[in-house]
């Protein structure tokens, strides 16, 4: 990038243009934003060497959070890096400069963090997978953010939170368990995990095996996908609230292997 980035695929100083693609290499350490209408990109270089895996844009489209996973060495399989993440880049989308969030501030130690989501005040979410928890960072782009929060999973039946998304209209978060932490048995049950961001209070709901794909529509659904377990659970409110205490298993169906949900209300599942 050199010592002075350009400003990200000429787009000025306003947030990605529509029909950006943005992909992360993780061997490298590079987020990648593509424009598919004019055939441009741009390649940023994070401030680890590799371990970016998902990543969460903010609600005004200048900051891209990129969660250190691990850190690889030659050779490593995914999910085998020999150092677990334990901090979250940001990459500013007007001057293509990248910065580290957290290292020894994180509440967890170093818990290979995975999927992050942006909340509507500026607050950033991040799934703890090691730790059994989320780590919500306050305002994280505002100077003094205050100390992070640690919503806590362990010891219920959630293992290893994998992405994190929120129900639009709630002050609630919601997250996959699927199991694959060190130790966790093939037989451990799948969970969908919920936190509520104003009192802390969590809720663990059963799940397909290897619970990982998520997805949540404006009607306040979720969809979890059970990767090893064949099945799609949809969650949705009783009575109207979206409230912790409201949220039911309304059914579940079978679908083979299904891994990613598209955000999309008709949500069909990827394979």
């Amino acid at each position: 990038m050199g010592e002075q980035p350009p400003t990200l695929i000429n787009h000025g100083n306003g947030p990605l243009p529509n029909g950006t693609f943005i992909a992360q290499d993780k061997s490298k350490g590079v987020s990648w934003f593509l424009n598919l209408a004019k055939g441009t990109a741009r390649a940023v270089e994070l401030p680890y060497d590799n371990g970016n895996h998902e990543s969460a844009l903010s609600a005004d489209g200048l900051t891209l959070a990129s969660p250190h996973y691990e850190t690889l060495g030659s050779g490593d399989p995914e999910g085998g890096g020999f150092h677990p993440g334990a901090e979250v880049s940001l990459v500013d989308l007007k001057t293509g400069q990248s910065r580290v969030l957290t290292a020894a501030a994180n509440p967890l130690g170093r818990p290979k963090l995975h999927g992050a989501q942006w909340l509507a005040n500026g607050d950033l979410v991040v799934t703890a997978q090691q730790a059994n928890g989320l780590i919500r960072f306050p305002k994280p782009l505002s100077p003094g953010a205050g100390v992070p929060q640690v919503l806590n999973f362990a010891g219920t039946a959630c293992h290893t939170p994998h992405l994190v998304e929120q129900i639009p209209s709630s002050n609630l978060v919601v997250s996959g368990c699927r199991c694959t932490n060190p130790g966790d048995k093939t037989s451990c049950a799948g969970a969908l995990a919920v936190a509520d961001l104003e009192s802390g209070a969590t809720r663990v709901l059963p799940a397909g095996l290897g619970a990982e794909g998520i997805a949540v529509t404006q009607q306040g659904e979720v969809w979890l996908g059970g990767l090893r377990g064949n099945v799609v659970s949809i969650y949705g409110f009783v009575g109207g609230e979206r409230r912790l205490d409201q949220l039911k298993l309304l059914k579940q169906i079978s679908v083979p292997s299904p891994c990613g949900l598209p955000m999309n209300p008709a949500l069909i599942p990827l394979v």
